[in-house]
This record gives structure tokens, C-alpha cells and sequence, in this order.
């Protein structure tokens, strides 16, 4: 079982996280490393994009205003995701109704796209 780093801040990624190479950031994730959590050159972040685990990588300051990360190595491998399962056993008149209002909200909200 993997060891869970807490200490260490957390981003998520929507790109490839390929080892050893460097990820651009976005404006906006650079400035909540740089200018939130005041992190600094070859500081350590934990990225996930939630397809290829968790990755520890370190910084990497471009600019005044920008950062990259260079991934270093996996920490954590993609839990496979469950399956669902949804039971339910009515008491009252409108429960199945409920019910089935639920369902559809899930699936129009949880849904990939």
C-alpha cells in the first residue's frame, strides 16, 4: 500500500504527466503556487490529472509569473474507479419516484462527457 504525503501541497493537471518531463502551468495554478503558498524554486508538488496517479514533481520558475513542474516519479498509481451499484427498497407511496428523480440527476451530473 502506497505511503500518503500530507504534507506537501496537491495540484491537479488536465495534461499527460510523462516522467521526467517539465508541464507548463497555467497562469492562474501559477500564481496559487508562487503567490498563495509562497512556494519557491525546486520546492515539491504532489500533480494528479486522474488518469496516471499521483506524481511527485518540483518546481521550476520560468518567469516573474509563471512556473513549470518537472515530474520526478510516481507515488501513486490510478485507483481503478468502482462500480456502481444502487439499491434502494421503498417504505413510502413516493419513494420510487425519488428515487428515480435521483438517478437521473446523477447521471446528467456524473456522467463523462
Amino acid at each position: 500500500m502506497p505511503r500518503y504525503e500530507f504534507r506537501m501541497p496537491c495540484l491537479f493537471l488536465d495534461a499527460d504527466l510523462p516522467a521526467g518531463h517539465a508541464v507548463a502551468l497555467e497562469r492562474a495554478q501559477s500564481d496559487y503556487l508562487l503567490n498563495v503558498l509562497r512556494l519557491k524554486q525546486d520546492d515539491g508538488v504532489l500533480v494528479f490529472n486522474g488518469c496516471d496517479g499521483e506524481w511527485k514533481s518540483r518546481i521550476i520558475v520560468t518567469g516573474r509569473k509563471a512556473c513549470a513542474l518537472e515530474l520526478e516519479e510516481q507515488t501513486r498509481p490510478q485507483t481503478p474507479k468502482p462500480d456502481l451499484l444502487y439499491c434502494f427498497a421503498p417504505s413510502m407511496p413516493g419513494s420510487i419516484t425519488w428515487c428515480r428523480r435521483q438517478w437521473r440527476w446523477a447521471q446528467a451530473c456524473c456522467s463523462p462527457s
